[in-house]
C-alpha cells in the first residue's frame, strides 16, 4: 500500500540522513584533534591548512554520497508510487 512505502521512504531519509550528520560530527571532531596535536607538535600553519583541506575534502564526499543516497531513495519511491497510479 502506498502510504506504507511512503512512511518506509521517510523512515529510510530520516536513517539517512542521521547516519550522515554522525559520519560529519565525528570528521570535524577528528580535524580538531588532529589540528590540536599539530599545533601541539609545533606544525607550521601551511601543514595545519593542508589538514584542513584534506578534511573539508573528506566532509565533501560526505555529503555527496548523502545526498546521492537521498536521491536514489527518492527516484525508487517515485517509480513504485507511479506504478501504484497505473494500476
Amino acid at each position: 500500500d502506498l502510504a506504507n512505502l511512503e512512511a518506509e521512504m521517510l523512515e529510510e531519509l530520516g536513517v539517512i540522513e542521521r547516519e550522515r550528520d554522525l559520519d560529519l560530527d565525528r570528521r570535524f571532531k577528528q580535524l580538531e584533534g588532529d589540528v590540536v596535536t599539530l599545533e601541539k607538535e609545533g606544525a607550521k600553519d601551511s601543514e595545519i591548512n593542508a589538514q584542513r583541506r584534506a578534511a573539508e575534502k573528506d566532509l565533501s564526499g560526505i555529503r555527496d554520497r548523502s545526498a546521492a543516497e537521498l536521491e536514489l531513495v527518492r527516484r525508487a519511491y517515485d517509480e513504485c508510487k507511479n506504478l501504484f497510479a497505473r494500476r
